[in-house]
C-alpha cells in the first residue's frame, strides 16, 4: 500500500512568460508570489520580454533585484540609438544627435535601415546583467534550465535558444519587427519569438514540465484608437500570427495568470511602477491556487541565493578577440578600447571602454561577452564582434524659430576619406537665412590623438540692430569663415587646438539711419588662434550634469575695412560712434580706418556652462561668459576693435555668445563678462521649465597693458544689466521644442523666443 505523498509526489513545474514588451514587467511581481508561497519552478520559457526576465530569474535574479534594475534603467536611452553624451567623442559631440532623420549610403544608393532602434545601450544592460551566465555551458546548467524563442526571417520558424550568450538570445527574443533591428544569429536573422510564439506553453512541456503556469501579458488585438505609439503599432501587427495558438496554450496551463493590461501598450516603459503594482494585484488574486498546488503536492521549496557576477568585480583579461560582421579578425576596436592580455578591470570599466568605442562613430553595435578560462574562472578570454558604421551618412532635420524662420538641415558624413580615421562633414541650411558648412578632420599617429582639421562656414542672414531693445535697422551679413588649424586630443572629452582663420565680412544696410539704405560694408580679417575645450556634459540638449568649457586666445592682425555707397550717391551724412559727419565715400573710409588699430592685438574669451543634479527633477546651473581685448596702442579709447557678439540662443560662430534677456546679436562689445544661475525643473519626463537670472557688463575700450586702468565701482555699476528669463521645453523625438521671454533692467523691453527642431 501507497501514502498519499507517494502517490501524489511533486511534479516538475514550468513557468511560461509571455512577451508583451513593457507589460511584460509584471511578471517580476508572479515570481515573487511564487517565492512567498516556496514554489520554485524546475523549468522557465519565455518570450521577448518574458524571455529577458525569465532569463535573469534562471541564473538567480531575485524580484527585488529584477525591480531595482528595471527603476535604475534609463528607458529614453535603451529605446533610442543614443548613448550619454559623456561617451562621445569629442569630435563628435557637436553633431551628435542634431537630425530627425539618418540613413546610410550603400553601393545601391540610400538605405532604409532594417529597425527603428539598433540600441547599444540596450545590449550594453543586457550583457552586465548576464553576465553571471558566463559561468554556465549551456542553459540547462542554469540554476532553472532556461529557453526562450526566436522568429528566423529567412524560414518563419521559430528559433528556441538552449545556449550560447544569453543576452544574444534575450535581445533576439524580442526584436520586434521593424522596431527593433533583427540579430545577425548563425548566418540568418533573427526576430521577436512573440511573432510565432507569444506564450510557448509547448516548449515548457517537452522540457518535462508536468505542470506549467503561465504568465500572459498580451492583450490581444487591440483597438485601433488605442495604440497610439509607433512601438504599440509595430507590436501589435507582428503579433497577428501568434495569437492563433494562444487559446490552445493558454488551455495546456494548470494555473493562468490573465494580466488584461489593456490601459497600457508595449511601449509604456516609463510607467514601469504601475505596471508593477498591477501585477502584483494579479498575483495575489491567484494566492489561493497556488496555496491548493502546495497542499494538493505539498510543495514547500528552498528558494537559494545565488551569487551574481557584480560590475564592480576584479576580472582577468586572459586574450581579446575582435571580429567583423564578416567572421574576420580586426585590430581596430582593440586599439579604441585598448583591452590587452593580462589586464585586469572591472565589469564596469570594460563596458566603459566599449561605450568610448561606441561614441567614435565608427560602429553600428558592438557586442561583448566573455568565456571563463578552465584554469582561472576569474581570468576571461573575451570576444567582441561588431558591425561597422556606414562610411557614407545622410542626415536631415525640419527646423523653425522666430529669429531666422523655417529651415531644411541637411548634413552629408563621409567617414575614412583619404585615409583611415579620417572624417568629411558636409551641412547645408535651406532656408531664407541661408548656412553652409564644410569640415574634414583627419588623425595621425600611432594612438590617433593628432589631428589636422580644416572647417569652412557661409552664413548669408538677415541680422536685426537694436538701441535700448527697439529695432533701429536691419543688414543682411554675408560671412566666410575659412579655418585650418592642428588639435591634440587629451581625452574624449577635450581637446586644444591650433589654428588660422580668415573672415571675408560683408554687410549690407537694409533699413537703417547710420548709413544710407543699401550701403555696404567689406571686412577682411585673420587672426591666429589657441584654443581648449572640454564637454562631459550628459546630453546635448537639458543637461542634468556636467559641464562644457572654452577658453580661446586670439592674435588678431591688421584688418582692411571698406563702405560702398549705393551707385548714384556721392555724399551723405552719417555717424561714427556717434559723432555726425557729412562727406563722400573716401571720406567715410578714412574715418573709419583711423578708427581701425595698426598693430596686432590680443583677444581672450571663454564659456563655461555647469549643472548639478539635486533630483531627478531638479537640477541648478551656472554659466559664465566672458571676453577682453589687449593692445598695445597708446590710445585705445580712439581704437574700434573686434567685437563679441552677445545675446540670443544662436552662436553661428567662435564670436558669438548666447545670453539670456538679449536677443541674437542685441549688444556688441569688446569687453564683457556675463555670469547667470537658475533652476531646471522637470515634472515631467522630456518636459522642462527654465529659469535664469544674471548679469553683464560690458566695456569698448581696449585694455593697454602698459597702463592698466582699474575700473571704478560706479564705472562698472552703469555698465552693468540684469537680465532674467523663463523657458518651457519639450524634448520631442523630432527635436526640442521651446518658448521663453526674457528681459533685462536697462530697456524692460520683452523678448519672445519660440523654438521647434535641431538647430544649426
Amino acid at each position: 500500500m501507497t501514502s498519499a505523498a507517494e502517490t501524489k509526489k511533486r511534479p516538475k513545474i514550468g513557468l511560461v512568460l509571455s512577451g508583451g514588451g513593457a507589460l511584460g514587467l509584471a511578471h517580476i511581481e508572479v515570481i515573487r508570489k511564487l517565492e512567498e508561497k516556496g514554489i520554485r519552478p524546475d523549468y522557465i520559457v519565455g518570450t521577448s520580454m518574458g524571455s529577458i526576465v525569465g532569463g535573469l530569474y534562471a541564473i538567480g535574479y531575485t524580484p527585488d533585484q529584477m525591480e531595482e534594475l528595471v527603476k535604475n534603467i534609463d528607458w529614453d536611452e535603451i529605446l533610442s540609438n543614443q548613448i550619454s553624451l559623456n561617451y562621445v567623442t569629442v569630435e563628435q559631440k557637436p553633431y551628435y544627435n542634431r537630425f530627425m532623420f539618418e540613413f546610410p549610403l550603400g553601393e545601391s544608393g540610400l538605405e532604409i535601415p532594417s529597425g527603428v532602434i539598433n540600441s547599444q545601450s540596450m545590449l550594453n544592460v543586457l550583457i552586465n546583467a548576464t553576465w553571471s551566465a558566463t559561468r554556465y555551458e549551456d542553459f540547462d546548467e542554469f540554476p532553472i534550465p532556461f529557453r526562450c524563442v526566436a522568429t528566423d526571417v529567412s524560414t518563419g520558424q521559430e528559433v528556441i535558444f538552449k545556449d550560447g550568450p544569453l543576452y544574444l538570445a534575450m535581445r533576439a527574443s524580442m526584436a520586434i519587427p521593424t522596431a527593433f533591428t533583427p540579430v545577425d544569429y548563425d548566418s540568418t536573422l533573427l526576430v521577436d519569438g512573440g511573432v510565432i510564439n507569444n506564450f510557448p506553453v509547448d516548449i515548457a512541456l517537452k522540457m518535462g514540465a508536468e505542470i506549467v503556469i503561465g504568465s500572459d501579458v498580451s492583450t490581444g488585438i487591440q483597438n485601433a484608437y488605442k495604440v497610439k505609439s509607433l512601438l504599440g503599432i509595430l507590436y501589435q501587427i507582428s503579433m497577428f500570427s501568434s495569437l492563433t495558438k494562444m487559446d490552445e496554450h493558454i488551455a495546456q496551463c494548470d494555473i493562468y495568470f490573465d494580466h488584461n493590461l489593456d490601459s497600457y501598450s508595449a511601449a509604456d516603459f516609463d510607467k514601469y511602477e504601475i505596471i508593477l503594482d498591477s501585477g502584483r494585484a494579479v498575483a495575489e488574486r491567484y494566492s489561493e491556487e497556488l496555496d491548493s498546488l502546495k497542499s494538493l503536492y505539498r510543495i514547500n521549496d528552498e528558494i537559494p541565493k545565488i551569487s551574481l557576477t557584480n560590475t564592480d568585480d576584479t576580472l582577468s583579461v586572459r586574450e581579446v578577440y575582435a571580429y567583423d560582421k564578416k567572421g574576420e579578425l580586426s585590430s581596430n576596436l582593440r586599439k579604441i578600447t585598448r583591452l590587452e592580455s593580462g589586464d585586469r578591470l572591472t565589469l564596469k570599466e570594460i563596458e566603459y571602454r566599449t561605450k568610448l568605442a561606441y561614441g567614435t562613430g565608427y560602429y553600428n553595435q558592438i557586442q561583448w561577452w566573455g568565456e571563463p578560462s578552465l584554469l582561472d574562472s576569474s581570468s576571461y578570454y573575451f570576444d567582441y564582434h561588431f558591425d561597422k558604421a556606414p562610411n557614407s551618412t545622410i542626415k536631415a532635420s525640419l527646423h523653425f524659430d522666430n529669429i531666422f524662420g523655417i529651415g531644411f538641415m541637411l548634413n552629408y558624413t563621409e567617414n575614412n576619406l583619404l585615409g583611415r580615421r579620417s572624417r568629411l562633414i558636409a551641412e547645408l541650411d535651406l532656408c531664407a537665412n541661408f548656412k553652409g558648412h564644410l569640415n574634414y578632420l583627419k588623425y595621425f599617429g600611432k594612438r590617433k590623438k593628432f589631428g589636422f582639421m580644416f572647417d569652412y562656414r557661409f552664413f548669408n542672414y538677415e541680422n536685426n540692430t537694436y538701441v535700448k531693445g527697439e529695432k533701429t535697422g536691419v543688414q543682411r551679413e554675408n560671412d566666410h569663415f575659412f579655418e585650418v588649424s592642428v588639435q591634440n586630443v587629451n581625452s574624449l572629452q577635450s581637446y586644444v587646438q591650433m589654428g588660422y582663420v580668415l573672415h571675408l565680412e560683408g554687410e549690407k544696410l537694409i533699413v537703417g539711419d547710420n548709413l544710407v539704405q543699401n550701403s555696404r560694408a567689406t571686412a577682411l580679417n585673420n587672426n591666429i588662434f589657441i584654443q581648449l575645450n572640454t564637454n562631459n556634459l550628459n546630453t546635448q540638449y537639458y543637461p542634468t550634469k556636467g559641464r562644457k568649457v572654452n577658453l580661446r586666445g586670439d592674435l588678431l592682425l591688421p584688418r582692411n575695412l571698406s563702405i560702398r555707397f549705393p551707385d548714384g550717391t556721392d555724399s551723405l551724412a552719417f555717424n561714427i560712434d556717434g559723432k555726425p559727419y557729412f562727406g563722400s565715400e573716401q571720406d567715410v573710409n578714412d574715418s573709419l580706418n583711423k578708427l581701425i588699430p595698426k598693430s596686432p592685438y590680443f583677444q581672450i574669451s571663454g564659456s563655461m556652462d555647469r549643472y548639478f543634479e539635486l533630483t531627478k527633477r531638479w537640477q541648478i546651473f551656472g554659466k559664465i561668459r566672458g571676453g577682453y581685448t589687449i593692445t598695445f596702442e597708446d590710445d585705445p579709447e580712439s581704437k574700434s576693435y573686434q567685437s563679441f557678439r552677445l545675446g540670443g540662443e544662436f552662436q553661428l560662430n567662435y564670436r558669438d555668445f548666447r545670453i539670456n534677456g538679449l536677443r541674437y546679436s542685441e549688444y556688441s562689445a569688446s569687453n564683457f563678462v556675463a555670469v547667470s544661475l537658475g533652476p531646471q525643473f522637470s515634472p515631467l519626463k522630456r518636459l522642462y521649465f527654465i529659469g535664469e537670472l544674471g548679469a553683464l557688463y560690458i566695456n569698448d575700450v581696449g585694455i593697454n597693458l602698459r597702463s592698466i586702468r582699474v575700473p571704478s565701482f560706479s564705472d562698472i555699476n552703469e555698465s552693468i544689466l540684469i537680465t532674467y528669463g523663463v523657458k518651457l521645453a519639450y524634448s520631442s523625438p523630432l527635436g526640442p521644442i521651446e518658448i521663453g521671454v526674457s528681459s533685462n533692467d536697462l530697456d524692460n523691453v520683452y523678448r519672445l523666443y519660440f523654438a521647434f527642431g535641431y538647430i544649426f
